[in-house]
């Protein structure tokens, strides 16, 4: 019977007439040497950890269980196979573990191993976000060496790298499909279909617009249309004005309008105004002309300040009369006029809500009334009130340390022979005080006030007119 044999360093296969059988005579795992070196420190590096790939191993277990089930199944006629330049299992364990003993023993004699190895390595990751959302957290790799010791490595994250390079421009798309034509315009105002030459004008209308527009004027023009739909004339224009008509696509006439040929030059007229009018009311004037204006304040207001200016420079004013014979410049007027103040003593003030009772005190429920303040008054004293209505109710004396003196409404009287002389003209009243008691110091008005007046509105004065 022939046979045959081959090894690639862990299966033996056999080869007969009776058939081919092969089995991988892999020893066992060895015993586990002594512990390597310890590896050189590495610096944290500023991304990534250490992680381990044991994907393409087998653990120690699953290479025992491969040999074991290789053994058993693996059926060789005992007459047949010559072990003889093999070791067996036994003898294989024995000599991988004297090699490595001898091995780790001349490490450990040159100084080349310490004895202490790798146990196994765990990489925790924790995240923490503080309140702007960064993340906080640390995420570690622990190595736990054969002796128990520990080596714990903090995994960092990279710094961003810079933006990479902008990509080049795509190639432009191709142009698309032209859309459908749109809907039918509604109708003009007039109720027409919209023309054209009178409601729009194409590309070429305007081109032939400006060529009516030349051939109108009779000189030797340039024209265009800019872009807001202008037409701009270039040449020289005689002062005039011209009829621009376009014929339209029937042949018929239709008038566009005037063109107004003016080589004057203009310039503004800015008013800044406070309280007061200009009686010229022109916005521009033609250089070269003149200009005449008056500033008068509103009623109640008088003129404080008239400054005029012309072209940047200012000019002289009379009051409030500008004068300028020869305009070469925008003018702004800047005038303005203050109320007038009053020129008397206003006695009435504060007015309050009440009227008053017959023990000179005010009573605030009655809050259809109003009652002056105290008025310094004498003998023989002239008092208007204005804005007040004091004909159906009370006035009170009071002496010198305002404590009531006397008091009347319009049917008696009490330390006044005249108050029943009153005159009313228009919103003031006029009372001339005669026979007042001389303990007299002050008197206070009651009354309603009139249309159209607010309490800070009413005035009393004492010999003075009220303007």
């Amino acid at each position: 019977m022939g046979i045959s044999h081959s090894w690639n360093g862990t299966v033996l296969t056999i080869t007969s007439d009776s058939g081919t059988s092969s089995a991988d005579l892999k020893g066992d795992t060895g015993i586990r040497g002594p512990q390597g070196p310890a590896g050189i420190s590495i610096a944290t590096g500023d991304t990534g950890g250490i992680n381990v790939d044991l994907s393409n191993y087998y653990t120690k277990a699953e290479t025992d269980d491969a040999i074991d089930t290789a053994i058993s199944n693996l059926e060789i006629p005992e007459d047949s196979i010559d072990l003889s330049n093999y070791y067996n299992k036994t003898e294989t364990e024995n000599i991988v573990n004297n090699k490595v003993d001898t091995a780790l023993t001349e490490a450990k004699e040159s100084g080349e191993f310490d004895g202490k190895g790798i146990a196994n390595v765990t990489q925790s990751f924790w995240t923490r976000q503080d309140a702007a959302g960064n993340d906080v957290g640390t995420t570690t790799t622990t190595i736990t060496y054969t002796d128990g010791q520990q080596t714990v490595i903090e995994v960092k994250d990279g710094v961003t790298g810079p933006m990479g390079l902008r990509g080049l421009q795509g190639e432009t798309g191709p142009t698309g499909d032209t859309g459908p034509k749109g809907d039918t315009g509604a109708a003009g105002i007039d109720g027409y279909t919209p023309q054209k030459g009178i409601d729009y004008y194409t590309e070429a209308d305007k081109a032939e617009l400006i060529q009516a527009v030349l051939v109108s004027i009779g000189t030797p023009v340039y024209g265009l249309v800019d872009e807001n739909n202008n037409i701009v004339l270039m040449g020289e224009l005689s002062e005039d004005t011209y009829t621009v008509k376009y014929e339209m696509e029937d042949g018929s006439l239709v008038e566009i309008g005037n063109l107004v040929i003016d080589n004057n030059v203009y310039y503004s007229v800015s008013n800044n105004l406070s309280n007061c009018v200009n009686s010229n009311s022109n916005t521009e004037v033609v250089g070269g002309q003149s200009y005449t204006a008056t500033i008068t304040a509103n009623s109640g207001y008088e003129l404080k300040s008239v400054n005029v200016t012309m072209g940047g420079s200012n000019v002289a004013v009379s009051g409030g009369t500008i004068n300028i014979a020869n305009v070469t410049g925008n003018i702004v007027i800047t005038a303005v006029a203050e109320e007038i103040k009053a020129s008397y003593i206003n006695y009435a003030q504060p007015v309050e809500v009440g009227r008053l009772k017959s023990s000179g005190e005010v009573d605030s429920t009655t809050t259809v009334a109003r009652t002056t303040a105290f008025i310094p008054v004498a003998n023989g004293n002239t008092v208007r009130v204005k804005g007040l209505d004091i004909s159906t109710h009370n006035m009170t004396f009071y002496n010198e340390d305002k404590t009531k003196n006397g008091s009347h409404g319009t049917s008696n009287i009490s330390n006044c022979t005249s108050w029943l002389n009153y005159t009313l003209t228009g919103d003031t009243y006029t009372i001339n005080l005669t026979g007042v008691n001389s303990a007299v110091g002050y008197l206070r008005f009651s009354g309603t006030l009139m249309s159209g007046f607010a309490n800070e509105d009413v005035v009393v004065t004492v010999n003075e007119e009220i303007g």
